[in-house]
């Protein structure tokens, strides 16, 4: 048996999984109605005010890592609830897991017997709207939520070591009272945005993912423990959008896409993206080896390795020479230029000039006119507009110089 689980961890290691960036720092989300700031003060979270104020002081305990930004007028603190916006617990419990609020509900996984969890839905008073069985659930958009069914059970199988292979469920939609609008019958599902979600259908295929990547399906399994797709699942899946009753609104057709947004979504078809509109009429013709999603009508694409952006009518606004980009928030996008093995990450208008070009080690999306920016291992600085700084604090390094929980 020792036997079989170094060969299996050998098979597993072949195949590493992508090490994502690890952020440090805690950040509104992008089109946040809430003023509010998280910062930490000698191990416990407080928040501030656009204006730099505190506005609650730093009296919870724990790191910053996992404290939610407000949504609805209430912050997740971990998973033992939230508080509202002068600090005081409004919902507190034994939490398996916690979601932040979205459309007015936040998705709570409870622990039963035998170790079995149940997904409840809770209102703002914490009161129990429904709940479901399910093992995921994701939090509600537009009235709807994804859900999963659990999957077939995984395989060890010889080829030519030992390879385990899992198996995701299926997906569907169900509405505000947990019962299923639409079947669990897509390998995938996403949320309900603009009024139509997008679908990937199941198969003999793999999904492609917007960054590139491909994925299995339930037909086919995960290969290894980062998931990826089998060698045989060569073509992607077809990929289209539904009503949230279910209905076809635009025919499976593309090999990925990306979600509605203002009124547009990323699609990829001869394995160039463009864009459409909710008839499904391509507006931007696929030019793109890659396209992010439409923020304050402009959108990063890549064109010969370097990232821009385009405006709705396709027209390229700021020319393609970034490394990384992320969406504009607050007029102002992150952009990153690497030279070498140099790296350099700062803030870009809606016209791609720099602003405030400095040292930062680490950059977040200006939200409601602050973003909050790391200059050293463990200071962290709120800006405003200007680049002037109206709050500064610093983290405690948790553990052995680690960012982690007591």
């Amino acid at each position: 048996m020792r036997l079989v689980a170094t060969i299996l961890l050998l098979a597993l290691s072949a195949r590493p999984c992508s090490i994502a960036r690890i952020q440090t720092i805690w950040s509104k989300t992008p089109g946040s109605p809430s003023q509010l700031f998280a910062f930490e003060r000698d191990g416990r979270v407080g928040f501030i005010d656009a204006a730099g104020h505190i506005a609650i002081p730093p009296t919870i305990p724990g790191p910053i890592d996992d404290i939610g930004d407000f949504s609805h007028g209430l912050a997740r603190i971990r998973h033992e609830g939230f508080v509202d916006e002068t600090g005081q617990w409004k919902i507190k419990g034994a939490f398996w897991w916690l979601t932040d609020f979205a459309d007015g509900l936040a998705n709570a996984t409870i622990e039963g017997p035998a170790h079995s969890r149940s997904t409840r839905f809770l209102d703002r008073t914490g009161q129990l709207v429904t709940q479901r069985p399910d093992d995921r659930v994701e939090p509600f958009s537009e009235g709807y939520a994804v859900y999963r069914v659990q999957g077939k059970k995984g395989l060890l199988v010889w080829k030519p070591v030992f390879i385990s292979r899992s198996y995701p469920g299926l997906e569907g939609l169900i509405d505000r009272t947990g019962q299923p609008v639409v079947p669990a019958t897509y390998a995938q599902v996403g949320p309900v945005s603009g009024g139509l979600a997008r679908v990937v259908l199941d198969g003999p295929c793999h999904i492609a993912t917007p960054e590139g990547y491909a994925q299995g399906t339930p037909t086919t399994g995960y290969p290894t423990s980062c998931g990826g797709a089998p060698d045989d699942a060569v073509s992607p899946c077809a990929t289209g959008f539904i009503k949230p009753t279910g209905e076809i609104a635009i025919r499976p057709q593309f090999e990925s896409a990306r979600d509605f947004r203002e009124g547009l979504a990323a699609v990829r078809r001869g394995g160039l993206w463009g864009f459409i509109n909710p008839a499904g009429e391509m507006v931007i013709p696929p030019a793109f080896q890659q396209a992010q999603s439409f923020h304050e009508g402009l959108a990063a694409v890549l064109v010969k390795n370097q990232w821009g952006f385009i405006n709705r009518a396709g027209t390229i606004v700021i020319s393609p020479r970034f490394t990384e980009v992320e969406p504009f928030s607050d007029s102002f996008a992150v952009a990153t230029v690497t030279k070498g093995e140099n790296k350099q990450s700062f803030y870009v208008d809606r016209q791609g000039n720099p602003r405030f070009r400095r040292d930062y080690l680490e950059l977040s999306p200006f939200v409601q006119g602050l973003a909050a920016v790391r200059t050293g291992p463990h200071h962290i600085l709120y800006i405003d507009h200007s680049g002037r700084t109206v709050f500064e604090y610093d983290r405690k390094p948790w553990g052995n110089g680690t960012q982690e929980n007591p």
